[in-house]
């Protein structure tokens, strides 16, 4: 029986949702002075929008509809829901969401300048790699990777 002014608790919390909204700030400052913000927004909502099949608890950013101007935290939705889910749910929902980020911008300006950028924002290679192979399978090469 804990002692008087102690609390009950489990485990120590995952961190999963922490490091997610840390890892989505490192893409954000990486991808912002190179696509604009806004294309950042962008490509994470669609990302968001593609993981929501099998992560409905996955929230659009706060003002996602809305002219609202640039919203200050648009990853704090997403660590609010990582928090919703367990430990496992939370990694793989933000594995998910990340591989379809890391698809998007590799169809966009080709799997070498995809990994470039997203490498020193903390990006793992293994989702870089995995991603970039599926996605120039899948949706062909990126106006960057067509040989001349």
């Amino acid at each position: 029986m804990p002692s008087e002014g102690s609390s009950v608790s489990g485990p120590p919390p995952d961190s999963t949702a922490q490091d997610a909204l840390l890892l989505w700030q490192r893409v954000d400052a990486a991808l912002s002075p190179i696509i604009g913000r806004q294309g950042v927004l962008g490509l994470y909502k669609r990302s968001l929008y593609l993981s929501r099949e099998r992560w409905p608890g996955l929230a659009a950013p706060a003002g996602a509809g809305a002219d609202t101007g640039p919203d200050p935290a648009p990853y704090a939705g997403l660590q609010a829901a990582l928090a919703r889910l367990s430990p496992g749910d939370a990694r793989d929902a933000q594995a998910e969401l990340l591989l379809n980020f890391c698809r998007l911008l590799g169809s966009l300006v080709g799997a070498a300048l995809a990994g470039q950028l997203l490498g020193p924002a903390g990006v793992p290679a293994a989702t870089i790699s995995l991603s970039l192979s599926a996605s120039s399978t899948s949706s062909g090469a990126a106006a960057q990777d067509i040989p001349r």
